[in-house]
């Protein structure tokens, strides 16, 4: 998906080692479970992959995601709109959430991609390691 984007310059690439999924507190209480990676969209600052958690009671309050890319700069939406439109509707990939890692995150467009502190890892099944 990211390649997809490379010729968008205006679009940083989230590394490979930093892609990860925003989850609910709630999520650490359950079995390990499946989550599907489908419909490519975007906020006002990052191009996303919604990641659905199949199985897990209780929805979240906010869009569990997966960002693929930042925004460098400020740019007119028809080319990124042209970009994700043939992934709008597709699923995209599967996966086993068997740990959640609590991280002390900081937020800010110039700390946004800074080492995290993990709080808390949590082995799915089996409570805190």
């Amino acid at each position: 998906m990211q390649e997809s984007l490379a010729e968008l310059d205006w679009i940083a690439p989230v590394p490979e080692d930093f892609l990860h999924v925003s989850a609910h507190a709630s999520w650490a209480q359950a079995a390990p479970f499946p989550i599907v990676y489908r419909r490519v969209n975007c906020f006002h600052d990052a191009v996303i992959v919604e990641a659905h958690a199949e199985g897990v009671s209780s929805p979240p309050p906010f869009l569990p995601h997966l960002s693929i890319g930042y925004f460098r700069r400020s740019e007119r939406p028809h080319q990124l709109r042209e970009s994700l439109m043939p992934f709008r509707h597709v699923e995209l990939g599967t996966g086993v959430v068997e740990e959640i890692l609590l991280s002390d995150v900081p937020i800010g467009k110039t700390t946004i991609l800074q080492p995290w502190t993990v709080v808390e890892r949590i082995r799915l099944g089996q409570g805190a390691v």
